[in-house]
């Protein structure tokens, strides 16, 4: 993601869409977000973070870190807010992340969205939820965990798993997962 945000996050504003381990829970124990946040707050991005579950006081736990005041919020670097809705949070972002698979991001209204965004702008999905038509006619460039973009002669594009399933069988069957597969 680094890369993509034009080689550092120091001074970006990412909005952190989930913060919990999984959708319908308050539950971070292990949660992917923490260390990815850890490590954008220690490359100097400034978070927006956004979970309908998670309390600051949980998630200023897990990141060892306190919330910025909101006078100085976002102002500096390696900084942190909680933003209380989605719009919130994505207010003058250079990228949102999606990286819990709650309902309410499946059916965002990222036309809106991508109006209170800076430009260029992202939208990294780490849970393969995103109607990806929809983030790319909002004008975001889209990145999706496991996908990647095939564009066509014509014009068009559209996604396709990274992964081959035979690979990934074949990955199975030589730890002894499984033991055979049909193809039939």
């Amino acid at each position: 993601m680094v890369e993509k945000l034009f080689g550092t996050v120091t001074g970006k504003r990412l909005a952190i869409l989930g913060f919990a381990f999984k959708a319908d829970t308050n539950d971070t124990r292990e949660a992917p977000a923490i260390r990815i946040c850890r490590n954008l707050l220690e490359e100097g991005a400034q978070l927006a973070i956004h979970d309908p579950k998670v309390a600051a006081q949980q998630i200023a736990r897990d990141l060892q870190q306190e919330q910025a005041p909101k006078a100085e919020a976002l102002s500096g670097t390696g900084s942190w807010l909680e933003s209380c809705s989605v719009e919130d949070a994505v207010i003058g972002a250079d990228a949102v992340l999606v990286l819990t698979e709650w309902k309410e991001y499946r059916t965002l209204n990222w036309m809106a969205l991508a109006a209170l965004m800076r430009k260029p702008a992202w939208a990294f999905d780490a849970r393969a939820i995103t109607d990806h038509a929809q983030v790319r006619a909002a004008g975001l460039t889209l990145w999706c965990v496991g996908m990647e973009r095939v564009d066509g002669a014509d014009g068009t594009c559209h996604w396709r798993s990274r992964f081959h399933w035979r690979s990934v069988v074949d990955g199975l069957l030589q730890r002894g997962i499984v033991w055979s597969v049909s193809t039939t």
